[in-house]
């Protein structure tokens, strides 16, 4: 895939991106990563760096170590930890 071109395999995800979505690199130095989830009270992303054993939250600025060990738990596995 070109890094100017986003695709959607399932046409589910067709509305689900504005017409001039960009992609935008967060971060380097990761071999595999897993997620995203968006916190709904603060915004921020969390994404799960599997083989570092680490859950990363990006809130704008530079992504910073969320959770670390992860125990190998995804981000997902933390919304059911938020404040209510």
């Amino acid at each position: 895939m070109a890094a100017d071109v986003i695709e959607i395999y399932d046409p589910r995800g067709e509305g689900l991106l504005a017409p001039n979505a960009e992609l935008r690199r967060l971060c380097t130095g990761m071999k595999w990563t897993e997620g995203p989830l968006i916190l709904p009270w603060d915004g921020s992303l969390l994404f799960s760096d599997i083989p570092n054993n680490r859950i990363m939250r990006w809130a704008g600025g530079e992504p910073e170590t969320w959770k670390q060990p992860s125990n190998s738990q995804t981000a997902g596995r933390w919304i059911a930890r938020a404040p209510s």
